[in-house]
């Protein structure tokens, strides 16, 4: 399969919120990053889809676009919106997506956002003053991994 066939696909599943589906794109080895959780691993990552898509957002919509692969990298641009649960507020993320491929999967994704703009919409003004440090930062990914581990630890059965 072409890795544009594998990232339209990917994506399409993605929409529907299919983490079965989802985690077939993955490769066993794959390492994932963005601002809030830092690098996962194939388990973490289907993980915190998990979680981000049955406990953290509310109302979510996702749009895909711009799905394009070049010099064998895959690139898509997300728009999300959602109601973040934590603080019932409502976000629009924009998202710029970066893949690299092993054979038809997924070896490496990095998800960039602007943390400001998200830090601003989900949690306050005052949090998005701050979500340029590296304090800020290094709070966020803590916070993250420390949900991300109660909740497979209490849904690792089901996953």
């Amino acid at each position: 399969m072409e890795n544009i066939k594998v990232l339209q696909e990917f994506y399409r599943a993605y929409e529907k919120r299919d983490l079965d589906e989802i985690a077939k794109f993955y490769h066993s080895d794959v390492e994932f990053y963005d601002h809030a959780f830092g690098i996962l691993n194939k388990k973490e990552l289907i993980s915190m889809w998990s979680l981000l898509f049955n406990n953290a957002f509310k109302d979510l919509s996702i749009e895909v676009s711009n799905i394009k692969v070049e010099n064998g990298k895959g690139f898509a641009h997300l728009e999300c919106e959602y109601i973040y649960t934590l603080t019932n507020r409502k976000v629009q993320n924009i998202i710029d997506t970066t893949i690299e491929f092993k054979g038809n999967e997924i070896i490496k994704q990095t998800d960039i956002f602007n943390l400001k703009d998200w830090a601003k919409q989900a949690l306050g003004w005052k949090e998005g003053l701050l979500a340029g440090t590296s304090y800020f930062k290094i709070k966020l990914q803590n916070q993250s991994r420390k949900a991300l581990a109660n909740y497979m630890k209490t849904n690792a059965s089901k996953m």
